[in-house]
């Protein structure tokens, strides 16, 4: 059998994605201090369906990150190009769509 952790993901202040863990007994919490997304807060948080200790961020001013290690020591890379978005959606073949002005 597999262990399954469960995350959740949210961001209420500039640079900081809140992280809880145990979702379904006794959670915890930890923040991950992400340089990378420029001292915006968070506007989209998605978790990648291939692995779940990577997740892309979509900021309010515009960049898109993904962190690895999510669930650890966590790294933080701006892939975007500084483009304004509005959604981050997984298509069929599993790869990241940056989706302008459609939601």
């Amino acid at each position: 059998m597999i262990a399954i952790t469960k995350y959740l993901y949210s961001s209420s202040n500039s640079g900081t994605i809140y992280r809880w863990s145990n979702i379904g007994g006794t959670p915890s919490t930890s923040n991950l201090s992400v340089s990378a997304m420029n001292s915006s807060q968070a506007s989209a948080i998605l978790v990648s369906p291939n692995d779940p200790t990577t997740i892309y961020v979509g900021t309010e001013a515009g960049r898109v990150v993904r962190i690895t290690d999510a669930n650890g020591s966590h790294t933080g890379t701006n892939i975007s190009t500084g483009l304004p978005f509005k959604c981050l959606q997984f298509r069929l073949l599993q790869k990241i769509h940056l989706i302008r002005d459609t939601c």
